[in-house]
């Protein structure tokens, strides 16, 4: 009896200590004031306390930087840095650009884990800027990283790694640059308005849905955007344009339908350049969503201007069945892939002119 009774009070504390984990309550908000060394996240003495654990207003320098129940404001541009010297960073909210001022948060070595939120662009006024640098080290945020959460959020990744627990936002006005590094996003990755994506390099990965709202603008100059299933352009003035690189989603478009087997949304335009490859799921029978691309689907949409080119004849978009060796754990996959390829007629004359050239040099010799 005692034994079970023992057992039971451990589930229980065990828990509660696991319940007070993973819900952490805000005990504080500390603001950044650079009154130490005026750089180092990790100086005690750059932050002063604002809030109480009560929400009461307080002042004074904090014992120690901020931790994984309180929350972090920066409302300074170009001085909050966490390096390789700063392990171990945290904070439950992040906040970058508040109404206080516009502020920045440059990441090179180290690491920071938000255990709830990171917003860029914090400004309910819609004034202060937020700016976020990642070039090295890693920023984990346990929910959501949203770039222009009130005002305008700007993110760019030179290295290291990112990620959410959740959703990854860019709103009006924000942009996310990714010129090398990682960003894996645990559910979608949402654009809305005229908010914008470049990815120069390094990849982007989510686990759900890319949502591309409003007059969203995408752009995959080299590297990869992959994502386990919709990539969606919600608008018609929704653009997005790979010109080099890989994008690749299980599929295109959305099924408004609850059986998936009918009905086929997708407003917006996908635009390939270059090198640029973009691969979607064939459908593998009848009962596959209308939304995985099948050849003949591709060649469709090419054909009423949905996918388009800027390339000049005689290029021209060419679609090809493909395998993928791996996709998010399931192996060799049919996928649909759309890329520039020569007009057959121009690969012929290619070829002749080679033939030419070889005769010459023979005739020559």
């Amino acid at each position: 009896m005692f034994k079970k009774i023992a057992i039971l009070t451990a589930v229980v504390l065990m828990s509660s200590l696991m319940t007070t984990v993973s819900h952490a309550q805000l005990q504080g908000l500390y603001e950044f004031d650079g009154g130490g060394d005026g750089t180092s996240w990790d100086d005690a003495a750059n932050w002063e306390q604002v809030l109480d654990p009560s929400g009461n207003p307080i002042s004074g320098n904090p014992a120690t930087p901020p931790s994984g129940v309180t929350s972090a404001d920066i409302p300074m541009l170009g001085v909050v840095l966490i390096d390789s010297s700063q392990p171990g960073q945290t904070a439950l909210n992040t906040n970058i650009g508040t109404a206080a001022g516009a502020g920045s948060l440059t990441i090179s070595g180290g690491d920071l884990l938000a255990g709830k939120d990171v917003n860029v662009g914090r400004d309910a006024n819609g004034i202060n800027i937020g700016l976020l640098a990642v070039n090295s080290g890693t920023l984990d945020a346990g929910d959501d990283i949203t770039l222009g959460n009130g005002s305008v959020g700007i993110m760019v990744m030179s290295g290291g790694a990112a990620s959410t627990g959740d959703d990854f936002f860019v709103n009006a006005n924000s942009s996310l640059t990714m010129n090398g590094g990682t960003l894996n996003v645990g559910d979608r990755l949402i654009t809305d308005a005229n908010g914008g994506i470049v990815v120069n390099g390094g990849d982007i990965v989510a686990d759900d849905d890319f949502y591309f709202f409003g007059s969203s603008q995408i752009a995959v100059n080299s590297g990869s955007m992959i994502v386990k299933d919709k990539m969606r352009l919600d608008d018609p003035n929704a653009k997005v344009t790979v010109n080099g690189g890989l994008l690749r989603s299980q599929e295109f478009g959305f099924c408004s339908t609850s059986d998936c087997s009918t009905s086929y949304v997708l407003n917006g335009t996908l635009e390939i350049n270059g090198s640029g490859i973009y691969q979607s799921q064939a459908p593998v029978d009848a009962s596959s969503p209308v939304s995985q691309l099948s050849v003949a689907m591709a060649q469709a949409l090419i054909a009423d201007g949905t996918i388009t080119t800027s390339e000049a004849a005689p290029l021209h978009l060419g679609v090809q069945s493909v395998i993928v060796p791996d996709f998010f754990g399931n192996t060799d996959l049919t996928f649909t892939q759309i890329s520039i390829v020569p007009e057959p007629g121009s690969l012929l004359l290619l070829g002749l002119g080679g033939l030419g050239l070889l005769l010459r040099r023979k005739m020559i010799r």
